[in-house]
């Protein structure tokens, strides 16, 4: 059933009739067990609303059954994120776990493109981010960041480096950065990060 696209849009239905008015879209075209491309996404949620005008998959799941998450690109285009603001203080949260990353599975994501993006917070006017660029490995607790890249109007940073997703979290991390001033000043520099979550070693030039 989801190897045809017809299958795939009955799976999906039940989806979005389980889930409510959380989660709509106006088409969806491909297969689950291969690509799958889907227009005018909504995501509702208490506070948060998110509009995606187009989203592509691309992935293998016939390689589930050898223990890995083979994603070949995830794409999406025309994303708009609304978040309300709200008086009321957030329940404490629990602490951030690494070791939650730490899947029992290999996962490669050979690359994900998010573009054209705008965030919404209440009535402020929207902050717009030109792309956000992911390739990443998650493989025998340590997740390889082959590549970070974030791009605005201003400027943006790139990012590689390793971090082991445990409670020590030791990592190595490259960055290169720069941003323009409201007077047209270019400012850019280089990060280098390495230790763990309780002793950090850095460098900037």
């Amino acid at each position: 059933m989801a190897g045809s696209t017809t299958g795939t849009r009955w799976l999906a239905g039940q989806v979005a009739r389980l889930t409510g008015d959380i989660l709509a879209w106006e088409t969806l075209d491909g297969t689950l067990l291969h690509s799958l491309r889907m227009q005018g996404l909504r995501v509702r949620l208490p506070g948060t609303a998110i509009d995606i005008q187009a989203l592509n998959l691309r992935w293998r799941p016939i390689l589930l059954a050898t223990g890995v998450v083979q994603v070949d690109a995830f794409t999406a285009d025309g994303i708009r994120i609304a978040l309300s603001e709200s008086g009321e203080t957030d329940s404490p949260s629990s602490p951030f776990d690494p070791a939650a990353l730490d899947l029992p599975v290999t996962v490669n994501l050979e690359a994900l493109a998010l573009r054209d993006i705008e965030l919404f917070v209440g009535n402020s006017p929207p902050r717009p981010i030109d792309s956000i660029n992911l390739a990443a490995r998650l493989h025998d607790h340590q997740l390889a960041l082959e590549q970070l890249q974030v791009l605005a109007p201003e400027g943006g940073f790139t990012a590689r480096g390793n971090i082991a997703p445990t409670e020590a979290m030791p990592l190595d991390l490259f960055l290169h950065w720069s941003w323009r001033l409201p007077d047209q000043r270019q400012l850019a520099g280089e990060f280098e990060i390495s230790g763990n979550a309780t002793e950090l070693a850095m460098e900037h030039r």
